[in-house]
């Protein structure tokens, strides 16, 4: 205990020395930290801003009836599905629903407002908003033409849509997600990241405007209304036009699964569902960036590190010299002497190891944020803590070398005066070891105790 109070009072003493150690070393360790987390913390944060921009779902199957979604949803393949209805089209773009396991697969979220909970309510894309001329204010009447696909009709010579135009309060901006998500036919081994939905020759259309389910059957019963009103008129005029509007809602499924190998995932799907057009997810299981810590560079920033704790050291050692003398001189132990050393190394080393690890998280997040990730992407921190312990122990074994070596130096300078002896020495080499370490005089004995006047 008595080595603990000393050491502690020895830091205390030299207050302006320890604070510029302590500021030195939690420097130096977080630049390290900072040089090993940028590399892990961009992998992370891409990883992320992967997941929010093109989805977590693996695999679509575009068109898909109930009757499939049953068979599918009832496979020992499938662990999680999400499912798009598609009701109807404004120009190229889905009107319809999406449920909450499709949500949280594909990060779809709104950027202002929130998702339609009453049939008069309505989400949208900015991208839709702005090709149909609507401003971004939430809580405004939007007048809108959904189109119903129907069959194609010999008489007509083409299919023949029934427009539907409804009036909806917008209560969310949707983040934008129809043009950005990507799929592709390739191996998932081979997927570059490039692959475009034209390649994989599967079109699928997605929902840039979101419902509630009943507001989407109002529009399929009214567009039901509406081409039956035209067969009646067109009946009585004794023309063979005639208007059957497609199954609705069309179905389009994004899940992931349980099996890992492409070709056994495939074939198991297709046992489910029949040869139905499929496709992965061409960006998200792309090629995957690996974490890699080149030796030289990390041998590199161990050995600046270990650099800076030495080159501190060498700017203390003549106190540290003399500090160990005085201590020596008065009859302190050599195992009390490393007692104290310890504890000094303790008091020094945690707080500037805490100061650092938090400096070089801090510093990671905005190097990132301010050079790779200005479009406000999430910042995720990697701090790889491995390598880290790696440096605390380079640090500690640069200040367990730096203390040897003061140690083994004021070992042999030991003082000569003590309470009993120093009113009667004397002599040449007494009168240079006392010029040598004048901090002696500081040194004053009462109680049985002893209180040391350190330099500042």
């Amino acid at each position: 205990m008595e080595c603990l109070k000393l050491a502690w009072q020895s830091v205390c003493g030299k207050k302006r020395s320890s604070v510029l150690m302590s500021v030195i070393l939690a420097i130096s360790f977080a630049f390290a930290v900072i040089t090993l987390s940028v590399s892990g913390s961009m992998i992370k944060t891409n990883d992320v801003f992967r997941k929010t921009t093109y989805g977590e779902w693996q695999l679509i199957l575009p068109g898909i009836n109930s009757k499939l979604k049953g068979a599918a949803a009832n496979s020992d393949w499938l662990d999680e599905l999400g499912v798009m209805n598609v009701y109807g089209t404004i120009g190229e773009d889905g009107v319809g629903t999406v449920d909450e396991t499709l949500k949280k697969l594909g990060h779809i979220t709104v950027n202002e407002g929130r998702f339609p909970e009453s049939d008069g309510e309505i989400a949208m894309e900015a991208d839709l908003l702005s090709k149909l001329g609507i401003d971004y204010t939430l809580g405004q009447d939007v007048t809108l033409s959904v189109s119903i696909a129907a069959r194609e009709n010999s008489a007509l010579g083409t299919s023949h849509p029934v427009n539907v135009v409804r009036t909806y309060q917008l209560v969310g901006i949707i983040k934008e997600y129809t043009d950005v998500w990507t799929w592709a036919t390739k191996p998932v081994c081979e997927l570059d990241g490039t692959s475009s939905r034209a390649e994989s020759g599967i079109s699928a259309t997605l929902c840039s405007a979101l419902l509630t389910e009943n507001a989407c059957a109002e529009i399929v019963r009214q567009a039901q209304l509406q081409a039956e009103a035209f067969n009646n008129a067109e009946k009585e005029q004794g023309s063979d036009l005639r208007i059957k509007l497609c199954d609705a809602p069309t179905s389009n499924f994004f899940c992931t699964g349980f099996d890992t190998d492409k070709t056994n995932f495939i074939a198991r799907v297709y046992q489910t569902v029949g040869s139905v057009p499929l496709a992965f997810n061409a960006t998200k299981y792309a090629q995957q960036e690996t974490q890699t810590y080149n030796i030289f560079f990390t041998a590199l920033i161990f050995a600046v590190t270990l650099l800076a704790v030495v080159c501190v050291n060498i700017m203390q050692m003549q106190k540290q010299i003399r500090q160990i003398a005085l201590f020596r001189s008065i009859g302190v132990t050599k195992r009390q002497l490393r007692q104290m050393q310890i504890f000094e190394m303790l008091f020094i080393c945690i707080p500037s190891v805490v100061l650092g690890i938090l400096l070089g998280a801090g510093g990671t997040w905005l190097l990132l944020r301010t050079a790779l990730f200005k479009n406000g992407a999430e910042i995720l921190v990697d701090i790889p803590f491995k390598q880290v312990g790696l440096a605390v122990l380079c640090w500690l074994f640069g200040i367990i070398l730096m203390r040897l070596i003061v140690f083994q130096a004021a070992d042999g300078q030991a003082a000569c005066c003590t309470e009993k002896s120093a009113p009667h020495c004397g002599g040449k080499a007494c009168a240079d070891r006392c010029a040598r370490f004048p901090v002696l005089c500081g040194s004053v004995f009462h109680g049985g105790g002893i209180r040391i006047a350190f330099e500042q």
